[in-house]
């Protein structure tokens, strides 16, 4: 897909007939009904022809439509072209207009306003089961005087994106399938070539395929899509044996119309080491001597009490009638009774 810059016209064709019951008007030829809807006394027409072929012939489109907006907002002229007849043009009353230009190879596919009801803000959508091609659009303004033919050059810019190729590096090699979803993408584009503020947003999926290093999953979608609505989010989607798993990210950037796009993805494999505990145990230390005395009330051992810490010793047993007491340290502390 060549990023071609296309223009179309139409040379001077007469008066645009448009019948009162609304049907569209295309004109490819000179030769125009002098029922044409104007806003102006005839003496007042000017001779509008819009656009030019340029240099290169083969710059302008197969299929093309043109509307024209008076000041009010109203369209009063819709004119068409094809190979057979690459310029179409009519004659209007003197005024500013807003020029309103669509071209492809094929316009089939998309659902298009007629001249009645037609305003800038029309809303271009694909028919059911179509698929998008390489849409070109443009938006100028003219003013024409009066008596005075005047030529608009036109510059359609290409309203469609496309994604090229979808690679994730690094996958683990328990992944039996990946998929990658990208949105919102708007499903639409207005007349004059801006994008809707509110809905028309959809999310297009890719089916990667593993390639020959195990790690490595791609698609080639060579998918013509609408820009993204603000910066995409990727969802990547992993199966394995244990069921899927998805991440999604946003990125850095809207997906821009009139670019080829590639999405290259790493699987951060998370770093992980093995850990081993090995648990000893230590000998026992040196018997420890504790020393104090007795009163003649016992109270040592009435202050003791089996299962709770002393003096930060845990007592581990408590015998008072042999004034014993086995401490923390395994050390039996004996002492005499005092003499009376």
């Amino acid at each position: 897909m060549k990023n071609k810059v296309f223009y179309f016209g139409m040379f001077v064709c007469g008066l645009m007939a448009l019948s009162s019951c609304g049907n569209d008007d295309l004109v490819g030829s000179s030769s125009l009904s002098p029922s044409f809807d104007s806003e102006a006394p005839a003496s007042s027409e000017a001779t509008l022809t819009v656009g030019t072929r340029g240099d290169d012939p083969a710059s302008a489109p197969a299929n093309g439509r043109i509307y024209v907006f008076s000041s009010t907002g109203k369209c009063v002229s819709l004119l068409s072209t094809d190979t057979s007849n690459p310029a179409a043009s009519a004659k209007l009353p003197s005024g500013t207009y807003t020029i309103c230009a669509l071209g492809a190879s094929d316009l089939s596919p998309y659902t298009l306003p007629d001249r009645v009801d037609a305003t800038a803000a029309s809303l271009i959508t694909l028919k059911e089961g179509e698929q998008l091609n390489e849409l070109f659009m443009a938006t100028q303004s003219v003013t024409l005087e009066e008596g005075i033919d005047q030529t608009a050059n036109i510059a359609l810019t290409r309203t469609v994106a496309c994604i090229d190729d979808i690679t994730i590096t690094q996958v683990p090699a328990t992944v039996t399938a990946v998929s990658v979803e990208i949105g919102d993408l708007y499903t639409a584009v207005l007349l004059n070539g801006n994008f809707p503020a509110e809905g028309h947003t959809a999310t297009v999926t890719a089916v990667l395929e593993q390639q020959a290093d195990g790690t490595t999953w791609k698609a080639s979608p060579d998918k013509l899509v609408f820009p993204s609505k603000g910066n995409p989010t990727l969802t990547m989607t992993l199966t394995t044996v244990e069921g899927t798993d998805s991440y999604s990210f946003e990125l850095t950037s809207a997906l821009q119309a009139n670019k080829h796009s590639t999405f290259t993805g790493q699987y951060q494999v998370p770093l992980g080491a093995e850990l081993q505990c090995t648990m000893t145990t230590t000998d026992w230390d040196e018997p420890q001597s504790l020393a104090y005395d007795i009163d003649a009330n016992h109270a040592v051992f009435k202050n003791l009490t089996q299962g709770t810490f002393h003096n930060g010793y845990y007592v581990v047993s408590l015998d008072a009638s042999a004034r014993t007491a086995v401490l923390l340290a395994k050390e039996e502390i004996h002492y005499d009774k005092p003499a009376s």
